[in-house]
């Protein structure tokens, strides 16, 4: 998926995550973060999600567009293929 085209058209700052996975425990979204140690400003977001905590483990945020994309790709091809690219 090329996001290119859907940033350009958006008229206030942004920030481009790229979605890893996403866990009920801490400790499973830790191993994953370390599991993925090759990419660089992985993070761990807590959110609540119908009234239950879930770690979201997340690349970013990202601010060039042809990195989102190669980063994007790169995870596809080593197996991440839940990997979503998240404009927040």
């Amino acid at each position: 998926m090329c996001i290119r085209d859907s940033v350009k058209n958006l008229n206030k700052e942004f920030k481009i995550f790229i979605k890893l996975a996403s866990f009920s425990s801490l400790k499973s979204a830790q191993l994953m973060k370390k599991k993925l140690s090759y990419v660089k400003n992985i993070k761990i977001y807590k959110t609540m999600f119908r009234d239950r905590e879930i770690f979201q483990v997340k690349a970013g945020p990202l601010k060039d567009v042809k990195k989102v994309d190669a980063l994007h790709d790169l995870l596809l091809k080593k197996g991440m293929q839940g990997a979503q690219i998240v404009i927040e």
